[in-house]
């Protein structure tokens, strides 16, 4: 599949649809920025089958962070 072009701009309005769009629809999405790509937003699943490598959840360093900084935050 071809992934489908979009600026930085279009990703910062539109994350949420674009996420669920590579998570559910298998899509991915080349980003640009003044014209020049700049980052690939593609599922886990392509990113395991392209690199060989497992990403379980309480191996990778980022995931979590959300609910961590939530939870230290205080404003529970």
């Amino acid at each position: 599949m071809e992934p489908t072009v979009i600026n930085a701009t279009d990703l910062r309005i539109k994350t949420r649809e674009i996420m669920e769009r590579v998570k559910f629809k298998g899509e991915c999405f080349l980003i640009q920025t003044f014209g020049q790509p700049t980052a690939m937003i593609i599922s886990v699943e392509k990113y395991e089958e392209i690199t060989g490598k497992t990403l379980a959840q309480s191996e990778h360093p980022l995931v979590g962070l959300g609910a961590a900084q939530k939870k230290d935050d205080g404003n529970t």
